[in-house]
């Protein structure tokens, strides 16, 4: 479960980054989103960050909170599709 400041905003750049497909999207009446995606063979879950159960997004923590490993069958491609999208190069080798 990844924790996120803007639900909506993550499932749109996870979207357009990697071809995300939304399983499963909950939202309140405030706009707080919790979501399943899957991309590929594989799934994953966010949600809006929730203070009051000691849940916080990285923008809060000011900081990472989780490191995601995703295998494709075209990393360099993935990788270029991404970074319009808005993925930010952390390491490159």
């Amino acid at each position: 479960m990844l924790s996120v400041d803007d639900g909506a905003r993550a499932i749109e750049f996870y979207q357009a980054a990697f071809g995300a497909e939304t399983k499963l999207r909950v939202e309140d009446n405030a706009g707080a989103v919790v979501a399943e995606l899957s991309v590929g063979k594989s799934a994953f879950r966010l949600a809006d960050e929730s203070p009051e159960h000691q849940d916080f997004s990285p923008e809060t923590l000011d900081r990472y909170s989780v490191r995601m490993i995703l295998t494709v069958d075209d990393p360099d491609t993935a990788f270029q599709q991404a970074l319009p999208a808005g993925a930010k190069v952390v390491l490159a080798r």
